[in-house]
């Protein structure tokens, strides 16, 4: 099971950065929810700790950031 799930996290960290060329690999990372900042931390911007989230866990935060970051894209382009 956790194979499948890295495989599927990998695809679409790679669809993601195909569709996206301009951004940075560590770019990727924090704008698909994998890295994230500190909640709560006054602009201090300290990375939290993600050593015990879970393979599932990570998976879900990037499958909501897509949605959220196609969900705006469709906004925008209806905008315009």
């Amino acid at each position: 099971m956790t194979n499948a799930l890295h495989k599927e996290i990998l695809e679409l960290i790679s669809e993601y950065l195909a569709k996206n060329p301009q951004q940075r690999f560590g770019q990727a990372l924090f704008n698909l929810s994998i890295n994230q900042f500190e909640e709560n931390n006054n602009e201090n911007f300290k990375l939290r700790d993600i050593y015990g989230d879970k393979d599932f866990e990570i998976l879900e935060r990037i499958k909501r950031r897509i949605d959220l970051i196609n969900s705006q894209k469709m906004n925008d382009e209806k905008s315009n």
